[in-house]
């Protein structure tokens, strides 16, 4: 996986790339592989032995289960670091419970009340009021997960930091420009979810909401990896489905007007894309979320995945 800097590079500066890991148990080791002129010189602030290209075996004592940083020094504009991981045979369990988990319902509740927008600050109490009837217990970590997700949307009020900082722009690469605001609330936002994470290892939601802000973030391969996490704990997450394709869907754009990226790897996205959103659209037709319960809602939204599947795939469907 390549992973770029979080906030930008000007030469003899540092800047850090976020990465995530999966499956640290079964790490065997990991290469990092700098372009751009740029060094790796630690890993979640534990130094490396700095330099272009970093080889480590065993299970490197620098690295956590989720999100970790990769510091970068000097490089150009276009600095990026290529990760290569070695792993032992392991299996991941990936679950088939016959109930959405409690925190997948608390998201789904909070995204019905949101009417699929922005959350409105006349919306915040009702969705912390539907938050606590569905959590009784205010230490239960789905209780936790979701109202931590519902003071990070607040404190970093997404919508508008992102349609202010990608107006009139590559969105791909928009979080290359020196935004000092949106760099401090998407790293605290970051941040608090590994914290959940390192809590809760094991609940939907800390994977998800980890990729959910990496991929609204344009950090779109480390956003994969965490996306994919949180469907080996509950398969059927329409909204992991959702992001995991919007994310896909990214890269493939990335990818196919980049030239100096195979077109395999272009269509290898593609096809995942379309993969991802026949399964939205399985998901949505036969399990309707609380927010596909309004039917006006679940047309136009199975309506916008079907545009989505002929701009990507403008073929004719048999």
């Amino acid at each position: 996986m390549t992973v770029l800097p979080w906030d930008p590079v000007t030469a003899d500066a540092t800047s850090e790339c976020p990465l995530v890991v999966t499956g640290l148990a079964c790490l065997n080791g990991l290469e990092l592989r700098s372009s751009g002129g740029g060094k790796a010189v630690s890993i979640n602030d534990r130094p490396v032995a700095g330099g272009h290209f970093v080889s480590l075996r065993g299970r490197p004592a620098e690295l956590r289960e989720g999100l970790n940083w990769i510091k970068v020094t000097g490089g150009a504009a276009d600095v990026a670091v290529r990760v290569r991981f070695f792993r032992e045979p392991c299996e991941v369990p990936i679950r088939t419970p016959s109930q959405p988990p409690e925190d997948y319902r608390a998201l789904d509740a909070i995204i019905a009340l949101q009417q699929g927008g922005s959350l409105l600050p006349s919306l915040e109490e009702p969705v912390r009021r539907r938050i606590a009837q569905l959590f009784p217990n205010a230490g239960d970590p789905s209780r936790v997960a979701a109202v931590a997700r519902l003071d990070l949307q607040r404190a970093a009020n997404f919508d508008n930091v992102f349609d202010g900082l990608f107006a009139g722009r590559d969105p791909d690469w928009a979080f290359w420009l020196p935004k000092p605001d949106t760099i401090r609330h998407g790293r605290a936002c970051m941040e608090a979810r590994q914290a959940i994470l390192q809590k809760y290892p094991d609940t939907w939601s800390s994977w998800h909401d980890l990729g959910y802000v990496l991929q609204n973030l344009r950090h779109l391969e480390a956003a994969r990896h965490a996306l994919v996490r949180a469907l080996t704990i509950y398969p059927d997450a329409l909204w992991s489905w959702y992001e995991l394709h919007a994310t896909d869907s990214r890269l493939f754009e990335r990818t196919k007007s980049d030239r100096r990226t195979d077109a395999r790897a272009a269509q290898r996205f593609r096809s995942a894309a379309l993969r991802e959103l026949d399964q939205v659209l399985r998901l949505a037709q036969g399990s309707p979320t609380e927010l596909m319960k309004n039917p006006n809602w679940h047309r136009a939204f199975i309506a916008q995945m079907q545009r989505r599947r002929d701009e990507i795939d403008p073929r004719p469907r048999r």
